[in-house]
């Protein structure tokens, strides 16, 4: 039986230019993390406190039926 062809990696060679670049991509992306889940837990209070779901995230009694 052949054995299949194996395949190249590629190498990535980082620059200084790449490495900064990623570093402040990355920030960006936890900066929008952070915001996105900030966002979250309020608008989950929100329906906490409207009454619509306990903060497990679950519809109460009386919405169930609506979903």
């Amino acid at each position: 039986m052949a054995e299949p062809k194996k395949k190249f990696e590629r190498i990535l060679l980082m620059t200084d230019a790449d490495r900064a670049h990623l570093a402040d991509w990355e920030q960006a992306a936890d900066a929008h993390m952070a915001r996105i889940m900030v966002s979250k837990e309020t608008a989950l209070q929100d329906l906490v406190d409207a009454g619509i779901c306990d903060p497990d995230g679950q519809l109460s009694e009386r919405y169930r039926g609506v979903a």
